[in-house]
C-alpha cells in the first residue's frame, strides 16, 4: 500500500506498515547474511504475498549467484 500522498491498500488499516522495495531488499539480503555468517547452510525465503515474492526472488538470485558462483 502507498503510504503517501493517502494511504492505500493495507496502509488503510493502523497499526500496518509499508516499506519502499529497496528497503525491503536490502532488509532481507541482511537478514539472510546474518544467518550465513551464523552457520546457515539452506535458507529458505516464504511469502505469500503476491507484492514480494518478486524481491524475494532478486534477493535470492543475487545471494545465490554470490554464494554458489558457477
Amino acid at each position: 500500500g502507498a503510504i503517501e500522498p493517502k494511504p492505500t491498500g493495507h496502509m488503510l488499516y493502523p497499526g500496518t506498515i509499508s516499506v519502499e522495495e529497496d528497503t525491503f531488499e536490502a532488509l532481507l539480503t541482511d537478514i539472510c547474511r546474518s544467518y550465513k555468517a551464523h552457520g546457515f547452510r539452506q535458507i529458505i525465503l516464504l511469502g505469500d504475498s503476491g507484492g514480494n515474492q518478486q524481491g524475494m526472488a532478486n534477493v535470492a538470485n543475487k545471494l545465490n549467484a554470490k554464494w554458489n558462483p558457477r
